[in-house]
C-alpha cells in the first residue's frame, strides 16, 4: 500500500513536524506542574490556546486562500518554532507571559497547519483510494508519534528540558523543506472568491458532528496528558507509557484504511462505539501498565475512527471548498473552549480532581457517538476548480 505521489510532500512535512511537537507537547502539563503551576493554571493555558485559535482561524484561512498552502505550512512551522521558543523561556525563567505566549503561538501554528492540510489534502486526494492514503499518512505520523515522546522523555530526564526544546526546534525547521512546493502539486492553488466566517456553510448536522468529534479529540490529545502528568509525575515513565500506547495503536491502521474505502460509515460506527466505551474506562487506570494498555487501546480505537471520519470529511471538503472547512473549524474550536472552560471552572470551584476527570471522560465517550451525525458523501462527482471559485457567492 503506497502513498499517492501528490501526498508525499505534505506527509513528509507532517511527519517531521509531528516528531518535533511529539518531543514536547505531551509533556507541557508536566512541565508546568513541575514549575509549580496549579492544575487550574494548566487548564487556563489550554483555554487561552482554544480562544486564540478561534480568533485566528479566519484570518489564517483568508491568507492561505489568497497566497496558497505553501505559505500556510511555512507559517505554521515558523509559529511552531515560536511556540517552542516560548516554552524554552518559560522553563528557564518561569512566569505567566511566556506560558501564554506559547499558548497563542501554538494556536497560530495549528490554525495555519490544519487549514493548509485540509485544503491541500482534500484537493489532491484520489476519491477511489482516499481511505488507504489517509491510513498510510496516519501510520507514518504514528511512527513519529511513537518514538518522539519516548525520545523526549529520555532527553528531558538525561539532558534537561531546554536541550529537548532545542532538538524540537531543529526538527521543526527541517519540516519546512518538503512544504516548499505544495502549490505546484496537482491542480495548483485554486482560491475561491469569498470566504465567510460562518457556521452555516456546512449542514448543521456536520457542525454538530465535528463539535462532538473535537470534544473527544481534545480529551484525548490534551486532557489525557494532564491526567497522565498528575498520575505519573515522571518524564521518563510518561515517555514509556506514551510509547507503549502508540505502539499498540498502529496495529489497526492498515485494516481501517482498507475497510474505509468501501465501508467508511461502518468503520466510523465501530470506531466511535469503541472509543466511547474505552473513554468511560479511563478513570479506572492508575498504574503505568494500566495507563499504557488502556491508552494504547483507546489510541487504536480513536485512530480507527479518525481514518473513516477524515475520509468522509475530505470528501465533503473536496466538493464544498474552504467555506465548508471554515464552518467545521469554528465548531471544533467551540468544542475546545467548552471542554477547557468547564474544566477550569470546576477546578476553581471544587476541590479534588477525580470527579472532574471522570465527568470529562464520560462526556467524551458520549460525544464520540455524535460523530455519526456527519452527512453521507454525495454520489456525484466533485466540482471543477471553476465551480469551486464560486462557492462563496452562493
Amino acid at each position: 500500500m503506497f502513498l499517492h505521489r501528490e501526498l508525499r510532500a505534505i506527509t513528509a512535512s507532517r511527519v517531521l513536524r509531528q516528531a518535533s511537537v511529539g518531543l514536547v507537547n505531551v509533556y507541557i502539563p508536566l512541565i508546568m506542574l513541575s514549575r509549580g503551576a496549579q492544575i487550574w493554571q494548566v487548564c487556563a493555558f489550554y483555554l487561552a490556546y482554544s480562544a486564540a485559535k478561534l480568533a485566528v482561524n479566519y484570518p489564517s484561512m483568508l491568507l492561505i486562500n489568497r497566497y496558497g498552502v505553501q505559505l500556510g505550512m511555512q507559517a505554521a512551522i515558523l509559529f511552531s518554532m515560536l511556540h517552542l521558543a516560548s516554552l524554552t523561556v518559560y522553563v528557564s525563567t518561569g512566569g505567566d507571559l511566556p506560558a501564554y505566549a506559547g499558548a497563542v503561538s501554538l494556536a497560530l501554528t495549528n490554525s495555519f497547519l490544519w487549514n493548509s492540510e485540509h485544503l491541500h489534502v482534500s484537493r489532491v486526494l484520489a476519491p477511489e483510494r482516499k481511505g488507504r492514503d489517509i491510513a498510510v499518512m496516519t501510520i507514518l505520523q504514528g511512527a513519529a508519534a511513537l518514538f518522539a515522546p519516548l525520545a523526549g522523555g529520555l532527553a528531558m530526564a538525561a539532558g534537561g528540558q531546554v536541550l529537548t526544546l532545542c532538538l524540537a526546534v531543529a526538527l521543526a525547521m527541517c519540516a519546512a523543506w518538503p512544504a516548499r512546493r505544495l502549490d505546484r502539486i496537482g491542480t495548483g492553488h485554486q482560491p475561491v472568491r469569498v470566504i465567510k466566517y460562518s457556521l452555516w456553510h456546512a449542514p448543521l448536522r456536520d457542525s454538530v458532528a465535528n463539535f462532538s468529534f473535537n470534544v473527544n479529540a481534545t480529551t484525548f490529545s490534551t486532557v489525557w496528558p494532564v491526567y497522565l502528568a498528575l498520575t505519573i509525575g515522571s518524564f521518563a515513565t510518561l515517555g514509556w507509557v506514551v510509547f507503549a500506547a502508540e505502539l499498540i495503536s498502529l496495529a489497526l491502521m492498515f485494516v481501517a484504511g482498507r475497510r474505509g474505502d468501501g465501508k467508511g460509515r461502518r468503520v466510523l460506527l465501530e470506531g466511535s462505539v469503541a472509543t466511547g466505551f474505552l473513554n468511560c474506562l479511563r478513570i479506572l487506570a492508575t498504574t503505568p501498565m494500566a495507563l499504557a494498555g488502556l491508552g494504547g487501546a483507546l489510541q487504536a480505537a480513536a485512530s480507527y475512527q479518525q481514518t473513516s471520519w477524515t475520509s468522509i470529511y475530505y470528501g465533503h471538503a473536496r466538493r464544498n471548498g474552504p467555506n465548508y472547512i471554515m464552518s467545521l473549524e469554528i465548531a471544533g474550536d467551540l468544542a475546545n473552549i467548552a471542554v477547557w472552560g468547564a474544566l477550569l471552572a470546576s477546578f476553581r470551584l471544587f476541590d479534588g480532581t477525580t470527579q472532574q476527570f471522570t465527568a470529562v471522560f464520560v462526556t467524551a465517550g458520549i460525544a464520540s457517538l455524535g460523530c455519526l451525525l456527519i452527512s453521507k458523501e454525495p454520489a456525484t462527482a466533485p466540482p471543477s476548480p471553476a465551480e469551486l471559485r464560486t462557492v462563496g457567492n452562493t
